[in-house]
C-alpha cells in the first residue's frame, strides 16, 4: 500500500482554504460590454486579385443575367454580460445586374415579416428567417 505525506495538522488545510478564497477574491472581474463591427470588403479583395468580380465576370452558373458583385459586407459582434458572452459574425455577397431595371419598385416592410432564401433549382428553402419587431 502507497504511503501518502499528507500534512497531519487542520490548520495547514484552513490556510489553504484562506489562500483559496483570497485568490478567488482577487480574481479581476470582466464588466459588461458589447461591440458591433462592420467592414466593406470591396477594397481588400480587389486588392488580393480579384477585380474583374466587381467589374464584369463569369457568374453564368448562377444566373443567365449579366451579374456582378457590387458589395461585400462583413460584420461581427459580441456581447458580454452576467449571464454569459454572445458573439456572432456574417459575410455578405451583394450581387447586381450589369443594366438597372426601368422604374423603381419600393416595397416597405413596416410590421413582422417573413422571408426564405430558396435553391431556384430545386425550389427547396436554404434558410427561413422572422422579422417579429423592427428597430425603432
Amino acid at each position: 500500500m502507497h504511503k501518502t505525506n499528507l500534512p497531519k495538522s487542520p490548520k495547514v488545510y484552513v490556510t489553504l482554504l484562506c489562500l483559496w478564497v483570497l485568490l478567488l477574491l482577487m480574481m479581476p472581474r470582466i464588466g459588461k460590454f458589447s461591440y458591433d463591427y462592420s467592414l466593406s470588403m470591396n477594397d481588400a479583395l480587389i486588392a488580393m486579385g480579384m477585380p474583374s468580380a466587381f467589374l464584369k465576370a463569369d457568374f453564368s452558373k448562377m444566373s443567365n443575367e449579366d451579374l456582378f458583385i457590387s458589395q461585400v459586407l462583413h460584420k461581427t459582434f459580441i456581447s458580454v454580460d452576467e449571464r454569459g458572452t454572445r458573439a456572432g459574425a456574417v459575410t455578405s455577397v451583394q450581387m447586381n445586374k450589369e443594366s438597372c431595371p426601368d422604374g423603381i419598385i419600393e416595397i416597405t416592410l413596416d410590421r413582422p415579416f417573413i422571408y426564405a432564401i430558396v435553391d431556384n433549382a430545386t425550389g427547396l428553402p436554404i434558410f427561413i428567417g422572422a422579422v417579429l419587431g423592427l428597430g425603432k
